[in-house]
């Protein structure tokens, strides 16, 4: 008997493994199927896996560190920005980055946006990562459309939760009035709540062109709405609407990560996945 548990030990040891390995030989270029690796859903094992979406100048950038190091998750959750991510691959010059300088270099759209296929295999293995290091995620904003929503489930990318921020247009366009963008990194500010302590990139900072007018403002949230709207129905068909829930932002960022966090450390009845402990969480095609 011993020996026997033995070897099924020694059988799910060389499993998860091998899950990791597939998951790099994806984001090197490996052609077909390739499993992201299992996962527990229990929050007493790790921090939460966290979608947060919300239309520009919500207050996202405020509220993520506050996030972060609130609640009973504190410390337990790495904030995944995609395109910071993107942008720090192409400064580095790897191999994906050289893909995306490729995608940029061909495309004539003014707000271009890379393709799944290019970029989910990249992301799935950062956060397979982060997960088999013990930690959870809280990434921006996930699927951009209703069509991309399968493909990221199907990568293996499946959030615990969903936190939606709600606005008020008057509201987010006194905010806007006070964002902030670092021409280096990318990186967002705020005067209301969130400006960086370095004075060199204090000095740096510009308003974005497209925070000034305010029918661009009214018309960007619009745009959330009708992209990111049947997104959300799909993440509540899936999870349950218990696992979707919508934050206004009228109230002050403090009071805002409160109720978030709250809500993220309630763990409720984990639905998904413990029955499935070993099992394949999703696949990536090539």
């Amino acid at each position: 008997m011993s020996r026997l548990l033995d070897g099924l030990a020694g059988l799910a040891r060389a499993g998860h493994s091998l899950g990791l390995t597939r998951i790099s030989q994806c984001e090197g270029g490996n052609n077909g199927a390739t499993y992201a690796p299992s996962r527990s859903r229990s929050w007493k094992r790790r921090g939460p896996l966290v979608i947060i979406m919300g239309p520009p100048a919500s207050g996202k950038t405020t509220l993520i560190p506050l996030i972060l190091g609130g609640g009973n998750h504190a410390g337990a959750m790495t904030h995944v920005r995609p395109g910071k991510l993107f942008a720090e691959e192409r400064a580095q010059g790897t191999p994906f980055g050289r893909r995306l300088d490729a995608f940029y270099a061909a495309t004539h759209d003014t707000k271009p946006v890379p393709p799944h296929e290019l970029f989910l295999p990249f992301i799935r293995a950062k956060l397979a990562a982060i997960e088999s290091s013990g930690s959870g995620w809280l990434l921006e904003k996930g699927p951009r459309a209703v069509e991309h929503y399968q493909p990221w489930k199907v990568a293996g990318i499946v959030p615990d939760k969903v936190v939606v921020l709600e606005v008020d247009p008057e509201v987010v366009v006194a905010r806007t009035r006070g964002r902030l963008q670092d021409p280096v990194t990318g990186q967002s500010y705020n005067r209301m709540g969130n400006m960086p302590e370095s004075e060199e990139v204090r000095k740096r900072l510009v308003q974005r062109k497209d925070d000034v007018d305010i029918r661009t403002v009214l018309e960007r949230i619009e745009r959330f709405k009708d992209k990111y709207g049947p997104v959300m129905d799909l993440y509540e068909r899936d999870l349950g609407p218990l696992k979707v829930r919508r934050f206004s932002t009228s109230a002050s960022p403090a009071e805002i990560a409160a109720s978030i966090n709250a809500w993220l450390d309630e763990e409720g009845e984990m639905e998904r996945g413990e029955e499935r402990e070993d099992q394949p969480r999703g696949r990536i095609k090539k």
